[in-house]
């Protein structure tokens, strides 16, 4: 593992120069997404510094949040200190299509540091609906890993949109599924019914994987009709169902994940027009 490390961090390294001869937005992105994932390798120096170079403020924002989420974890104090520099900057962003991603962020900041209250007060005050959803559901998740059952479950109904709603049941229903298998029964049910009324694949998956341990021929059956609704919109562009659907069930049904990921790769290289966030990523 640490030679593979040594690999990683050089290939950070010469992505870190290309990234700082690369011209106007590209750089912008190139460098955001170096953040992350120097922020993923434990760099967090390296990160930090590199997020202050970016020289807009949402952008700055933006990369800073990320840090302090992937702090939130290891060094709870710092990504709260980051945070607290984070949240006025978000707040002076007039444009919510910039500032509500950041308060998104800063939401699970506060949940993942064990500050739920303002975790909560932070997600219902995104301003952008469908943004407040995700963050909603971001909420909720984190609660319901840390053992916070009834505060997800009340989080999880203030959601608006029936696709964040279903990946916050989801995720509740995962973690009650040995400790309480009769609620988590009831919430499945609830979740397995919006599922049922939206097209996309992903929280029929979503429900397949987080009943799997329980109930492993109800979530076969919802696995199976995720995979065909992914094939009913099979699409190369930026967004690729059948990949979707793997990452969701790669834990809970391995063999039809890979199988998917395999067609996924395929559809993508066989592209005859590849968009610039190939499924290929």
């Amino acid at each position: 593992m640490e030679v593979d490390r040594a690999r990683g961090l050089r290939l950070l390294n010469e992505a870190e120069q290309i990234a700082h001869t690369s011209p106007g937005w590209s750089q912008t992105r190139v460098v955001h997404d170096l953040v992350g994932y120097m922020a993923r390798a434990g760099e967090y120096e390296r990160a930090e510094q590199l997020a202050r170079t970016l020289t807009t403020a949402k952008d700055r924002a933006s990369a800073l949040g990320e840090l302090a989420l992937a702090l939130a974890t290891t060094n709870p104090g710092r990504a709260r200190r980051l945070a607290d520099e984070v949240g006025p900057i978000a707040d002076a962003i007039s444009d919510p299509l910039w500032s509500a991603p950041v308060q998104r962020l800063l939401a699970s900041v506060a949940a993942r540091t064990g500050d739920y209250d303002q975790a909560e007060k932070l997600a219902l005050g995104v301003k952008r609906s469908w943004v407040r959803d995700a963050a909603l559901r971001d909420v909720a998740a984190i609660l319901a890993d840390s053992g916070q059952y009834d505060g997800a479950e009340r989080l999880a109904a203030m959601i608006s949109g029936a696709e964040s709603r279903v990946s916050a049941l989801a995720a509740l229903v995962k973690v009650l599924a040995r400790s309480d298998p009769e609620r988590a029964r009831m919430l499945a049910n609830e979740a397995q019914q919006l599922a049922s009324g939206i097209r996309d694949s992903t929280p029929r998956g979503e429900v397949a994987a987080a009943i799997a341990g329980a109930d492993p021929d109800r979530a076969r059956r919802l696995a199976e009709e995720a995979e065909q609704l992914a094939r009913g919109a099979v699409d190369p562009g930026p967004r690729s169902p059948l990949a979707e659907l793997a990452a969701v069930l790669v834990s809970a049904d391995p063999d039809r994940a890979l199988r998917l990921a395999e067609e996924a790769e395929q559809l993508a290289r066989d592209a005859a027009y590849v968009w610039p966030h190939t499924p290929l990523r």
